[in-house]
């Protein structure tokens, strides 16, 4: 709609005028819609854990994300979990550029992210949907994709690398002779037991740090 148009005909005249052409852009928009989110709702972290025996969500930190997948069930399945939820976005992203351009794209990918996050099929408890917004992002506009998965690997190193200096000062101060001991030490200087899998080292941790921690103790990297 064009100045001139708004000027001649009002702005909610001009739209009575074209009301079929509204209301296709309006179905478009919703087929986009109900196609991200439907898609974006299978979460292939929830699919992959419960056919290894269990459920994601039930331990880490309670995110059905590849993160939480590396913690709890290791590489492989953390790596397939990647891999399957950035497709689902890209395929969600890309049909619904099919259906109106780069405006169904954008509807599609966002209401992808949001299924990602709160899932029809599993009880709207998800992941994040960092991974499918990369993808939507791939999609959409490569460049930007390429920015922000710059400053996202920079980030994470620097994250990393202070969770891994915090952890070996902690181990240095709690156990001077190196022994794995497994307490921590409240205000009262009394041990307390840390159980590894409540705390959500499970089999393995994002940086490495906590693996060697507790390998003395059943846990397994």
């Amino acid at each position: 709609m064009t100045f001139v148009e708004v000027l001649k005909y009002g702005y909610f005249g001009r739209i009575q005028a074209d009301s079929q052409h509204v209301r296709i852009i309006v179905w478009m928009c919703i087929a986009c819609a109900a196609i991200g989110y439907l898609i974006g709702s299978i979460n292939w972290g929830v699919i992959l854990s419960k056919k290894y025996g269990g459920d994601v969500r039930n331990y880490g930190s309670g995110n059905a994300g590849a993160t939480n997948m590396l913690r709890t069930y290791g590489t492989k399945y953390a790596v397939m979990t990647l891999a399957m939820d950035m497709l689902k976005a890209a395929v969600a992203t890309t049909l619904g550029f099919l259906i109106f351009k780069m405006n169904g794209a954008a509807v599609a990918g966002f209401f992808c992210i949001f299924g990602h996050m709160f899932p029809l099929y599993y009880r709207f408890k998800g992941g994040k949907g960092v991974l499918a917004m990369f993808a939507m992002m791939l999609v959409c506009d490569p460049p930007v994709f390429l920015l922000m998965a710059l400053v996202f690997a920079i980030i994470a190193m620097m994250i990393g690398f202070t969770a891994c200096g915090n952890s070996n000062s902690s181990k240095k101060q709690l156990d001077p002779a190196g022994e794995v001991s497994g307490v921590t030490f409240s205000a009262s200087e009394e041990p307390v037991k840390v159980d590894a899998e409540a705390e959500g080292f499970g089999r393995c941790s994002v940086s490495g740090c906590h693996c060697k921690e507790f390998e003395g103790r059943g846990q397994t990297c």
